[in-house]
């Protein structure tokens, strides 16, 4: 079953405290298994990955995706 949003926000918001909205959380098992199947998905090709600085815009999620990525970075 689903946690419903209202509970999920009222959660979520709890664990912020007393910081400022608007604010961003982050689930780095997520991030990281994202950064994983990248890299499957281009394992066979010599290309790069482009990480869209634009979209990310939190420096130590970009250095994480680039420390996952390593040289395909």
């Amino acid at each position: 079953m689903t946690e419903p949003s209202a509970t999920r926000y009222a959660r979520l918001r709890a664990a912020l405290g007393d910081r400022p909205l608007p604010a961003v959380l982050v689930d780095l098992a997520a991030f990281d298994a994202n950064v994983a199947t990248t890299l499957r998905a281009v394992a066979d090709r010599p290309v790069r990955v482009r990480v869209g600085s634009k979209s990310v815009r939190c420096v130590a999620l970009l250095r994480r995706a680039a420390e996952g990525l390593g040289a395909r970075f």
